[in-house]
């Protein structure tokens, strides 16, 4: 006995639901561009796994010629992002000041 063929439906891929991570470049760690200078190309904010209520920055950077993708939870980071959000891209230089990053 041969079953009847099931009635064909569309298969939506997971890439086309979800927002991946931003595309190519090796990941790198955020600690890793501390006094180095670099351009912001793109980034969005995630809700984290681990704090809920809090999120990260998923960011897109290009150093010296090769792209990197990083991420960082610092308030203040995330913060400076979101003024530069409509000026992409962007030349940064990473600062660690006593316990907390920022942007020059």
């Amino acid at each position: 006995m041969v079953a009847p063929e099931k009635e064909k439906t569309k298969v939506t891929d997971f890439k086309d639901i979800v927002k991946s991570t931003p595309a190519g470049g090796e990941v790198i760690k955020f600690s890793e561009l501390i006094n180095h200078t670099f351009i912001i190309k793109e980034f969005f904010f995630l809700q984290s796994r681990f704090n809920p209520g809090k999120q990260y920055a998923w960011i897109t950077v290009e150093k010296d010629g090769k792209t990197y993708v990083t991420n960082t939870g610092s308030e203040v980071i995330m913060k400076q992002l979101k003024l530069i959000e409509n000026a992409l891209p962007v030349r940064v230089t990473l600062r660690k000041v006593k316990r907390y990053y920022t942007f020059e």
